[in-house]
């Protein structure tokens, strides 16, 4: 029993020994290269719709002939490519060019599982970024989004100035028939406004 627990004991510290020696060195040279900045940033939830590239730098030198993997996790939540992905001269940050839409969450990897196309010039492949950003929703002006926002008080009090002013006009002399149709037109839009 005893030759059987100290032969387990030699073949481990063998397999140790042997496991020591494969470790390569360690050093910014052999480990891989990783994001360090993104425009736009991952998590910014206010992400002007208008941007038109989106851009990844990486902390290492990279191979930029034709070498990245931008992945997505669905078609509703990528972006619209509209050009050449491209690396600026820096050979650090990649460049894709895209169409956003307001009020969207977008999702791209890169570098992920097999798809590990970005790898510095040592050939180590990136260690793999998810970058989730979502866009500005658009909001559209109207006329009286100002008495929207204010409440149907201060909308009756402003109608009921404006009804006042009418009722000036009239003992000004002016025609009674547009000033009636004006008033009913105000009396409909609050009718529709308090809907």
């Amino acid at each position: 029993m005893r030759k059987i627990g100290a032969f387990m004991l030699l073949a481990i510290l063998m397999v140790s020994v042997a496991a020591a020696e494969d470790k390569p060195e360690v050093n910014v040279k052999t480990m891989p290269p990783s994001v360090i900045k993104t425009v736009p940033q991952a998590g910014d939830t206010a992400v002007d719709p208008s941007t038109k590239e989106i851009r990844v730098t990486f902390s290492k030198d990279m191979l930029t002939e034709r070498m990245w993997s931008v992945c997505q996790i669905s078609k509703e939540t990528f972006p619209k490519i509209v050009g050449n992905i491209h690396y600026l001269d820096d050979k650090r940050t990649c460049v894709i060019p895209v169409t956003l839409k307001p009020g969207k969450t977008y999702v791209l990897w890169f570098n992920k599982g097999r798809f590990n196309s970005f790898r510095d010039t040592g050939n180590n492949p990136s260690v793999p970024y998810l970058l989730v950003f979502q866009t500005k929703k658009v909001t559209i002006q109207t006329p009286f989004a100002e008495d929207q926002a204010v409440g149907k008080y201060a909308r009756k009090e402003a109608f009921l100035a404006r009804h006042y002013e009418l009722s000036s006009d009239r003992r000004r002399g002016a025609p009674a028939k547009t000033l009636w149709m004006a008033s009913m037109t105000l009396k409909a839009f609050f009718r529709m406004v308090e809907m």
